[in-house]
């Protein structure tokens, strides 16, 4: 496995950046262990322990039982680059600050931006 990334190399990067992209990291984690937990349901069922399942087993084992993930949509809740960048200028117009749960919900961001439009 690669090495995580560490964001404090950039030391000069906006406060929202540093949020994103911890949030974004967060979420990444909490996908793999669902995906960790997933895979053990699967192999389980065969009565094998996860550690010793070779990736061509693993790989057989799905496409004979035709198991499909799940669809993990847990980046797709977040807001969009556009909407995130027009809340902030419009935050800069109005004098005010965009809310920090307006950037964990694309709908929160949604209604954010209908109600302070000008």
């Amino acid at each position: 496995m690669s090495q995580p990334f560490d964001i404090r190399q950039f030391p000069g990067l906006p406060p929202e950046v540093v949020k994103a992209f911890e949030a974004q990291q967060f979420e990444l984690a909490v996908e793999g262990e669902h995906r960790k937990v997933w895979g053990s349901q699967i192999f389980s069922a065969i009565a094998q322990p996860i550690s010793k399942i070779t990736e061509a087993l693993r790989t057989a084992v799905i496409r004979r039982f035709k198991i499909v993930a799940p669809h993990f949509t847990v980046l797709s809740d977040y807001p969009t680059s556009k909407q995130v960048s027009f809340a902030e200028r419009l935050a800069r117009a109005k004098r005010r600050s965009v809310p920090d749960e307006c950037f964990r919900s694309r709908e929160l961001m949604s209604r954010w931006i209908d109600s302070n439009r000008f």
